[in-house]
């Protein structure tokens, strides 16, 4: 539904499988899965279907704001600008190839 607002020419889908194994016996905890299927249905948004609301909205800052100010992002972000100078960084060559130059900091 979410893919029909939108201008996209091109969809594509992808299964995880082994997300969805598990034992026969084992049940989800009461209540688990309800915050999660409010917090997706919060996220989308289908032009002529959902009206835009203020959940949706205050979903989708939490999600920018959590990405932003992330540890896993400061991380990345220092990482990045701490090796940018490193001639043994991993890379490709204009033709595609990768010369492997990060093995040499491993060797």
């Amino acid at each position: 539904m979410h893919a029909v607002g939108t201008t996209a020419s091109r969809l594509l889908q992808g299964v995880d499988f082994l997300d969805f194994v598990r034992r026969k016996e084992a049940s989800p905890a009461s209540g688990a899965g309800d915050s999660v299927a409010s917090a997706d249905k919060r996220r989308l948004y289908v032009p002529g279907l959902h009206p835009r609301d203020f959940d949706h909205d205050a979903q989708r800052a939490k999600d920018y704001l959590t990405a932003l100010f992330s540890l896993s992002t400061l991380n990345d972000a220092t990482y990045t600008v701490v090796t940018q100078r490193n001639p043994n960084t991993s890379t490709r060559t204009p033709s595609g190839f990768n010369p492997a130059n990060d093995y040499l900091d491993i060797i």
